[in-house]
């Protein structure tokens, strides 16, 4: 009877986070090209300085990393091919809302971060640019954090609205 009864309550419990649950957003960061369109190291850095901070956003879902690099060597793609267009059979093994990619290099003495976030359903893309002075120390960590505010009211002004 113990049994019995511990397994309605489970199946209810299941069943109402099931039905609800606000669905959450899903995004996968791509590593960063330089001007060139090139993955480079920092590219790759500032990707996971971004992942960092987006993932404090409790409603963000995040596709792990290593996930990505999966799918990518499984298509046999190099990195590079990221920085234009991403091919729409990468986008549907990804299995996210959002993706995030773009470009990070200097110029006139900033630290510029051209940012895309592009949305898996309709390809919309939202972009914007971030701007820090190489002088300055925590340059990378100040650009993702503000870039991770924007990713943040993006993804959920459009979730809000598709409500």
């Amino acid at each position: 009877m113990k049994k019995l009864f511990l397994i309605i309550c489970l199946i209810t419990a299941w069943s109402s986070m099931l039905f609800s649950a606000e669905k959450i957003p899903t995004i996968a960061i791509f590593d960063f090209s330089d001007v060139k369109g090139k993955v480079s190291e920092q590219g790759k850095l500032f990707s996971m300085i971004l992942f960092g901070a987006v993932s404090r956003y409790d409603q963000i879902k995040m596709v792990e990393r290593k996930e990505l690099k999966k799918i990518i060597k499984e298509r046999n793609l190099q990195l590079s091919g990221f920085a234009g267009k991403i091919p729409q059979r990468i986008i549907g093994q990804i299995n996210a809302d959002y993706i995030v990619s773009g470009r990070i290099y200097e110029a006139e003495g900033d630290k510029i971060v051209n940012l895309r976030l592009i949305r898996c359903s309709d390809g919309r893309i939202f972009g914007k640019s971030f701007f820090a002075e190489l002088e300055s120390s925590g340059y990378s960590e100040k650009i993702a954090g503000e870039a991770a505010k924007y990713i943040y009211s993006v993804m959920v002004k459009k979730a809000a609205a598709s409500k």
